[in-house]
């Protein structure tokens, strides 16, 4: 069953599959193993890469060239169909001509008409003024409302502030600011003016060479010095003679808490003040690009945006019902056309025939402009109707609500399956997730098992070459050793027969049996050696069969 589905996209998409297997047919290479590679392989497979990608530049060109000739199509379709249109327009303009021909004061109604016209842009240009002012009264109203909040909050805050509180915050403030002007500014003030002496005095020295500068460096080692015996002589003081030591101490650090607190207080108000700063330009540019400084919050850019796609949803579902609207109106327009014509058709027959046209007329259209009137006078009955009405409309109206209360349950049935469908569809989108995961790890494994298959496959080819090597090796070793044994038995009958002789000539020259002996040990010998060589030559063989 999971081939239909390739087989159905297969068959939807011919063309591209038709292109791929083109491609494929000159664009696939040839793996050749590494054993049987040699350097004029190598230079074929370097010319057929750049073959390969010669062929991918013209194919790319090819498609093109395609691409620009549907383009060209296009433009030349487009060129008939405007000048269809044209000889449409012509035909229609050369209708409208005749048919305004014979109409008299045929300038007054062309001034009419542009007068018309450019009253319609005036009114168009009002519009959107009206539209601007409306936009600006909104922003008005809503910086109103801001403001109103803010004259509350500040009332509310007004009311609620404590008057000690206050003053002894402003009290605060005044010994800081007095602190600050009385005891740290001037301070700040010396210390820069004694820098800018000390500068001036640098400047006003005359050019100094490395003698002077010797001297100045002795005279800071004696300051220096100097400095180090008074801070020696202090510390042999005894600490216990000055009672007023501990407090000096205290007081020296409450200074220095004293300065740390200023400046930290003096940084936070250049912040504020930057801060300010930067609050009142971004007001401005808000002023200069929107004409207001109001800033929407993220909830009503929400809830804007939330109306908006309504809004749209609705536009798009109107407009696309106005054009269907459109489109039987014009087929139910070319059918009137067509019957109109017909009707002349059979008029102008019936005519010429002779006959007479007897034509209806319609007595509702006279009737409908005359159903609206009431029925009668009497204000009882009219009094009853009302009553009737009104229960009509009670009635409705608990309908209405019946509907209402259904609707709600409704809706809350339907947020409930949307709570339960949101759940099961992060549920689906963890298990999809861990599905994934689960399905790389799978792949993976898969990739390295088929990398470790192909080198087990290309170690099982080297294998089955090296043991037809051996297998050819052995083969020789074997006819080596059957050639060896054949000549060894040679030798054997060659001895043997050549030991007849002797025996033959022993008998006749009548040899001692210890020479005998000593001639027959040395060629068992000899055999035992021809033996083990075959012995030693069959282990070298086997060896070369196991490695």
């Amino acid at each position: 069953m999971v081939i239909y589905p390739v087989l159905g996209w297969i068959f939807k998409n011919v063309d591209m599959m038709k292109e791929r297997a083109y491609l494929a047919r000159y664009l696939t290479k040839i793996d050749v193993p590494g054993a049987f590679q040699d350097p004029e392989l190598i230079e074929l497979s370097n010319q057929i890469s750049t073959l390969m990608e010669e062929f991918k530049d013209i194919h790319s060109q090819v498609i093109e060239t395609r691409k620009d000739s549907l383009m060209m199509e296009n433009i030349r379709a487009d060129l008939t169909s405007m000048k269809i249109e044209k000889e449409q327009l012509s035909k229609r303009v050369d209708k409208i001509e005749r048919k305004l021909h014979g109409i008299a004061n045929m300038e007054r109604l062309l001034r009419l008409a542009e007068k018309c016209r450019m009253e319609n842009e005036q009114l168009e240009k009002i519009g959107h003024l009206k539209l601007e002012q409306q936009n600006l009264i909104l922003f008005n109203d809503q910086k109103l409302q801001r403001l109103n909040i803010l004259l509350e909050e500040v009332r509310a805050a007004g009311e609620n502030v404590d008057p000690t509180k206050r003053m002894k915050a402003l009290k605060e403030e005044m010994e800081t600011n007095r602190y600050m002007v009385n005891e740290k500014l001037p301070k700040e003030i010396e210390s820069k003016k004694g820098i800018v002496a000390d500068l001036k005095k640098v400047v006003d020295v005359a050019v100094m060479d490395k003698n002077d500068i010797a001297e100045l460096q002795q005279k800071i080692d004696k300051v220096n010095q100097e400095i180090m015996d008074l801070i020696s002589e202090r510390d042999r003081n005894d600490e216990s003679t000055d009672k007023l030591s501990i407090y000096r101490h205290q007081a020296s650090s409450i200074y220095k808490k004293k300065a740390q607190l200023v400046e930290k207080l003096q940084k936070a108000r250049l912040e504020l003040q930057n801060i300010t700063n930067k609050v009142e330009t971004k007001g401005n540019n808000l002023r200069e690009k929107g004409g207001t400084d109001f800033v929407i919050t993220t909830t009503q850019f929400k809830n804007y945006t939330s109306k908006l796609r309504t809004k749209t949803s609705n536009y798009k579902r109107k407009h696309a019902e106005i054009s269907d609207l459109k489109s039987e109106h014009a087929i139910l327009s070319r059918t009137v056309d067509i019957l109109a014509n017909q009707w002349k058709k059979l008029m102008q027959k019936i005519e010429e025939n002779g006959r007479r046209i007897i034509e209806r007329h319609d007595a509702k259209d006279d009737e409908k402009f005359e159903s609206t009137k009431p029925e009668t006078n009497d204000m009882k009955k009219l009094r009853d109707m009302i009553s009737k009405l009104n229960q009509q409309m009670d009635l409705k109206r608990m309908t209405v609500d019946d509907f209402k209360q259904s609707n709600a349950e409704l809706n809350k049935h339907l947020a409930d399956a949307m709570e339960s469908f949101d759940a099961k569809k992060r549920n689906y989108e963890a298990s999809e997730a861990n599905f994934e995961s689960a399905f790389r790890e799978v792949e993976e494994d898969v990739r390295n098992m088929e990398d470790e298959m192909i080198t087990k496959k290309r170690k099982i080819f080297r294998a089955d070459i090296e043991l037809k090597i051996m297998k050819t090796i052995s083969e020789k070793l074997r006819q080596d050793g059957l050639k060896l044994i054949n000549q060894i038995e040679k030798e054997i009958s060659r001895i043997n027969k050549e030991m007849e002789i002797l025996q033959q000539s022993n008998q006749e020259n009548k040899l001692s049996v210890e020479e005998a002996t000593a001639q027959v040990a040395m060629w068992r010998s000899l055999m035992k050696i021809f033996q083990l060589k075959l012995q030693i030559a069959e282990g070298e063989n086997k060896n070369r069969r196991t490695e």
